[in-house]
């Protein structure tokens, strides 16, 4: 072989290679769009539950918190193939994680999921990790959420939760400075409820823990009508958050449009 073919031969080979490695690390990180591409919802005439899990943290505890959330989802029927979660690390050995959370994947499914829901269906959203605050272009603080290496700001948020105006929703925050997201998002047709005020930090994860818990507790079916409300959901959490009753935890719920008492996960 010739030295200009040997040399041709090489390049063509370290080209091959490094296309080769670009698309493994393309295809590790558009799990969103791998889903949605192969993973098509097939629609039937029935109304339809679905729920997007946000967790920018690589805490266990946050972790966790999806976990806690994915099952209590499942209790009140939910289905598996409706559940989308995207959290800080791509992976987990308890639940499937779609991709890593990032503004970009947020809008993506989200996006997604605006295309597929219905008037009749259900959308339940939550958020959780650390919150923050930064200035804004007008140089106004402005709450965000923490996601993989970046943050989101509550104004981000907003601008694709106004998007999905289809189906009544739920958004559940319980970061710091939680009470910003909900007061700014709960509007139309999603409540918002956040685990404190918009100027208050949270403390350990007591809310989240009362809150998905209180889904399957028999006594938050104040009315005795043998179903939990949101309205009923978030009166029994308050009750057994003990970091509210210490009055250290301030929970919200925000709405215009829908009623919370009238509003139903399962």
């Amino acid at each position: 072989m010739h030295l200009k073919e040997i040399i041709s031969f090489s390049l063509v080979s370290l080209l091959a290679i490094s296309l080769s490695s670009c698309v493994k690390r393309e295809i590790s990180c558009i799990g969103t769009m791998n889903r949605i591409i192969y993973e098509q919802i097939v629609r039937t005439e029935e109304s339809k539950k679905f729920a997007v899990l946000i967790n920018g943290s690589n805490e266990a505890r946050h972790r966790n918190n999806i976990l806690k959330a994915y099952n209590m989802l499942l209790s009140q029927d939910f289905e598996r193939d409706y559940i989308f979660v995207l959290d800080s690390e791509g992976y987990s050995k308890d639940y499937r994680v779609d991709d890593i959370a990032t503004k970009e994947s947020i809008s993506t499914l989200l996006n997604y999921v605006r295309c597929k829901v219905k008037k009749e269906d259900l959308l339940f959203i939550y958020c959780t990790g650390h919150g923050g605050k930064r200035k804004n272009i007008f140089k106004k603080n402005e709450a965000t959420l923490s996601l993989h290496e970046e943050n989101i700001s509550v104004s981000e948020f907003d601008a694709i939760i106004r998007q999905l105006n289809e189906c009544p929703g739920i958004i559940v925050y319980d970061q710091c400075y939680s009470g910003n997201f909900a007061k700014v998002t709960g509007h139309g047709n999603f409540i918002a409820v956040s685990a404190t005020s918009p100027e208050r930090l949270t403390n350990l994860d007591t809310f989240a823990d009362a809150f998905f818990q209180s889904w399957q507790n028999s006594k938050a079916d104040a009315n005795g009508d043998g179903k939990i409300s949101l309205y009923e959901s978030i009166k029994d959490t308050k009750t057994n958050d003990i970091l509210t009753q210490l009055g250290s935890n301030i929970p919200q719920i925000i709405y215009d449009n829908l009623d919370p008492k009238k509003i139903f996960l399962k």
